[in-house]
């Protein structure tokens, strides 16, 4: 892939999303590359660029000016930008998206897409034991039911729990705005991890062997509290402080697993019960199969 220059030095790939589908697994495995350069978080820069956005309920810093943005890209050097941002997946969000990205980005023409989409229930349910380390409070079913006030109030749409698990819209409107765009799925990283690693390196023109070797684990899972004090122990690694301190100490790859194996001796993940699968699959079913015909996937599993 063709690096960026200069004031040009914006992402040649973007990873739109979804939410809880592996971003955070594939961003990982990309920073590692020694071709490839990932800021340390997610953007949202072309969600909210140049507009005046208030959110009473928000989880991460808006990034909102060109100098902003262009600043997390300064130390890429040689190597070949990109960026994770599961917002430019939101279905009431990914018009704004890709506007921005055709009428900011100096090199629209060029950008490869990344989408990764999960079976919805599971990624809603997901996505709520994610968020019970933040915001959440009520229990699920009255979690999914609270988003119309919530949104009222200012919530951020990562509390949208159904609306994030429509992907059609998006996905087509990506694939009509720009050449390259590649959709994989969750479940094609959990079956065969190198193959995926491998299918996504070509798409971007890399060498596959050029990070570590990947394997199926998922970072960034929620879930619910089971043990208080590796809860309080999770809760001091993940600090701001701490983060910085580990960062000058300790490999990223090292960190990484500590603080994911840390996380699973604080919190359970319960599973829905079949009833609950049930109910909200409904929501989606529609949604499911206008899907595969667009990207031409078997999706029964997911019905």
């Amino acid at each position: 892939m063709e690096k960026a220059q200069g004031s040009e030095n914006f992402p040649r790939f973007i990873i739109a999303g979804a939410a809880k589908s592996g971003t955070s697994s594939l961003s990982g495995y990309l920073d590692k590359h020694p071709a490839i350069f990932m800021p340390p978080h997610e953007m949202n820069y072309f969600a909210f660029a140049d507009n005046d956005y208030r959110f009473s309920v928000l989880n991460n810093t808006l990034i909102k000016t060109y100098q902003h943005y262009l600043s997390f890209y300064k130390h890429a050097g040689n190597k070949i930008p990109g960026e994770k941002s599961v917002s430019y997946l939101y279905i009431y969000w990914v018009d704004r998206v890709i506007r921005n990205i055709l009428t900011i980005h100096p090199l629209k023409e060029k950008v490869r897409i990344i989408i990764l989409l999960r079976q919805p229930v599971e990624r809603m349910y997901s996505q709520y034991l994610f968020n019970r380390h933040s915001h959440e409070t009520l229990p699920f079913d009255e979690a999914v039911a609270a988003w119309p006030r919530r949104r009222e109030k200012g919530w951020v749409p990562a509390y949208d729990y159904l609306g994030a698990g429509y992907y059609t819209y998006a996905v087509r409107q990506y694939m009509q705005h720009f050449e390259q765009v590649k959709v994989l799925l969750f479940d094609d990283l959990q079956k065969d991890p190198a193959f995926f690693y491998h299918t996504i390196a070509a798409f971007l023109g890399i060498d596959s062997r050029g990070a570590t070797n990947p394997t199926g684990a998922v970072f960034n899972q929620g879930g619910l509290p089971k043990n208080r004090f590796y809860q309080m122990l999770y809760g001091v690694i993940r600090s701001k402080t701490m983060k910085k301190l580990s960062g000058t100490l300790l490999p990223q790859n090292t960190r990484q697993r500590f603080t994911e194996l840390l996380k699973r001796a604080a919190l359970a993940k319960p599973s829905l019960s079949q009833q609950q699968k049930k109910h909200y699959n409904k929501y989606f079913t529609e949604d499911i199969t206008t899907l595969e015909s667009l990207i031409h996937r078997d999706l029964s599993s997911w019905k």
